[in-house]
């Protein structure tokens, strides 16, 4: 079987990977996923516009685009080519329509909906090659006669004639609890958590004081709260319950006693509250601080978990998660969280740039509506939805961004101009990824290589430098995630008997996070991710899907969501590699494709947290010595970026040597555009 498939075969299949998907498709799939699905999410967020007119407000449904297209002089629309826009510095877009319905109230409080309208918004720039981009579904002689070169990958805007690229960021993982030691000062330790939902960031932090008892701080509220306070507050009313949501060790357990006698003249929920309402409202009515306190703990606190009421027995759960990992780090029973681990990381490609400016733009088109419609009714007219739609102040708004390269949040350098120096500089661009850490620090850990590396982040490519290590490119074969609803996850796991938190009394089964939230808990922890694994090999659930089982802390982390790195492997069963003579005849004939091999689990994408699980041999020679490996590497050297597969036994040089060359051949005089 192993003389059978050569290294030749194996290489093939990352050959066809590449001619399917292209070097791009990380850009063009975050993007598509934006259009489709993105700028729909946000204008569901929002959903209606109330003036403070009692008897009028606009409710807003769908919003869609037609194809790109741009204004002449005469007023008149023509449909426009990529080429185009670049020769006469135009700006390629699309427009974008939102169906809208306004509402009349009358005397008695019926709504009476008038007609719904389509109504101009704005327009959207479009990634070449995307699904919206007319070339996407050009075949090469097409592509000529449009004047484009076929070759040329796409990924990348036209703003005002000049091509720009939206480059990747890295950033921690959000919604993930990371726990760190801290060597002076009164706090021993401490856990922190990027709460994310609807584009709002919200840390959330957790301390040990050097007298063991535990405080956590969070937005919009001063000082630290004592954290069985805010246990109570979350509805669990008794030290019972609030041990119980922490920890099963009678170890930990003990830990929690400062803490539990710090809260103790807190006898109830409503006592709670009024605590914490005493610090957001001072100086109001009892009644008044309580809901305020409420409202604070559904808005603020863990905005990921949910913001409605019934979502706080999650919240008190996941607080009591973050501080059973700080007493289990104290007692040495837990590792410090490895900031540098890719499982620990989440890169934020174009979609989700887009989706942070988007929703800016939508809320100040929204509010300008509001303002128009308002500024009609004070003299007496009806208000007129047409005319109180500025269209400009949302294409303003996402030109300017992508021009300038300021993006939300007073990012810059977001939209960069594209390196057309040659073919291999434009290529090297789009699969490049930059992290948000000072360039003028040392940061020693940050620009290292690390372990988890392999296979996603190129060893060689990096600039020398300021930024030598915190601007990193992408393997050949790694590709990153766009995430899938948790919805249709949390179903599945259900049908395989996942014990939701309600019923998490147990204490000797393990615990499973979905996107780093408890969800509850199993009772066999290695049948349940062998289960997710079959299913996932059978197409039975998305191949998105990517878990790990930690067996020392009894954790099993499941992740769906966007920005994991991940890389194909050639999946082994009981020692035999899947993948036949004929899947590569089927592969080599055309009559499968690369998605095939993935969904009939021949092929497997890993990410950085389920790769600690796996074993995965070199070649043949490594399986036959050791048949309990679960994976083999397609090819080794697919490790490498783009820049460093093109160095000549790139093996037998000094390491910096092909550091170098990774740059210099982004510099050789070429032809960028067979065009």
């Amino acid at each position: 079987m192993s003389e059978r498939i050569t290294i030749e075969d194996r290489w093939s299949l990352i050959e066809a990977m590449v001619n399917e998907l292209g070097l791009v498709r990380q850009h063009l799939d975050s993007y598509n996923d934006f259009i489709q699905n993105g700028m729909q999410a946000v204008v569901k967020e929002i959903g209606e516009i109330r003036p403070e007119i009692p008897s009028y407000y606009v409710k807003i449904n769908k919003i869609d685009m037609d194809p790109p297209n741009s204004r002449e002089a005469d007023g008149s629309l023509n449909n426009i080519f990529p080429s185009e826009a670049r020769i006469r510095n135009l700006t390629y877009t699309a427009p974008l329509y939102l169906e809208m319905t306004p509402i009349r109230v009358d005397d008695a409080g019926n709504e009476i909906p008038r007609e719904t309208s389509r109504v101009f918004i704005g327009r959207m720039p479009i990634m070449l090659k995307s699904k919206v981009c007319p070339l996407s579904r050009m075949t090469d002689d097409e592509l000529i006669k449009a004047g484009e070169d076929p070759n040329d990958p796409g990924g990348y805007f036209i703003i005002n004639g000049s091509e720009r690229v939206l480059v990747t960021q890295e950033d921690l993982a959000p919604n993930r609890i990371l726990i760190e030691k801290k060597k002076s000062g009164s706090v021993t330790s401490l856990a922190k958590v990027f709460s994310t939902a609807q584009g709002v960031r919200a840390p959330v932090t957790m301390e040990r004081a050097r007298d063991g008892s535990l405080h956590v701080s969070f937005p919009s509220v001063p000082r630290k709260i004592p954290f069985a306070v805010l246990m109570k507050a979350l509805g669990l009313d008794s030290d019972r319950a609030i041990v119980e949501a922490v920890a099963s060790q009678v170890s930990v357990r003990k830990e929690l006693i400062p803490s539990l006698d710090e809260g103790s003249e807190i006898i109830d929920e409503e006592e709670a509250l009024d605590f914490i309402g005493k610090r957001v409202a001072v100086g109001q009515t009892r009644d008044y601080r309580i809901r305020r306190a409420r409202e604070i703990l559904n808005r603020y606190l863990l905005r990921h978990i949910g913001t409605e009421e019934a979502h706080r027995i999650g919240k008190a759960f996941f607080l009591g998660q973050m501080a059973e990992r700080l007493l289990e780090l104290e007692l040495g029973l837990r590792e410090e969280d490895d900031k540098d681990h890719y499982s620990n990381k989440r890169l934020k490609l174009s979609g989700e740039s887009l989706i942070s400016l988007f929703r800016v733009a939508f809320m100040s088109l929204c509010r300008d509506i509001k303002y128009q419609l308002e500024r009609t009714s004070v003299r007496g007219r009806t208000p007129n939805i047409k005319t109180a739609v500025r269209a400009d102040v949302i294409t303003e708004r996402l030109r300017h961004a992508l021009a300038t390269g300021n993006w939300v949040g007073g990012k810059a350098g977001v939209s960069q101009l594209l390196d057309r120096t040659n073919y291999i500089s434009t290529l090297s661009h789009l699969r490049r990824v930059v992290s948000p850490l000072s360039r003028n620090q040392p940061h020693f850990e940050a620009r290292d290589l690390h372990p988890t590396h392999f296979g996603k982040i190129c060893p060689s490519e990096t600039p020398e430098g300021p930024n030598c290590g915190l601007v990193k490119n992408l393997a050949m074969d790694a590709y990153i995630s766009v995430g899938i609803g948790e919805e249709t996850v949390e179903e599945f796991l259900e049908s395989l008997g996942l014990n939701h938190l309600k019923e998490m009394r147990s204490l000797d089964s393990c615990k499973v996070f979905l996107n780093g939230r408890l969800l509850g808990s199993h009772p066999e922890p290695k049948k349940f991710v062998s289960d997710v694994r079959k299913a996932r090999r059978k197409s039975l659930i998305s191949s998105e899907v990517n878990l790990n089982y930690y067996e020392d802390v009894d954790e099993i982390q499941i992740n769906c969501d966007a920005g994991r790195v991940r890389r194909p492997v050639l999946v082994i069963e009981k020692g035999k590699i899947r993948l036949e003579e004929k899947h590569l005849e089927r592969m080599a004939t055309g009559s499968w494709s690369w998605v095939d091999l993935i969904n009939r689990g021949i092929v497997e994408l890993l990410d950085a947290e389920e790769e600690e699980s796996s074993y995965i041999a070199m070649d043949f020679e490594a399986l036959e010595k050791d048949p309990s490996h679960t994976h083999m590497e397609i090819s080794p050297s697919s490790m490498l970026g783009i820049c460093a597969s093109l160095i000549p036994f790139a093996e037998h040089n000094q390491s910096p040597r092909n550091t170098y060359e990774s740059a210099m051949a982004k510099q050789a005089l070429g032809m960028y555009a067979a065009n």
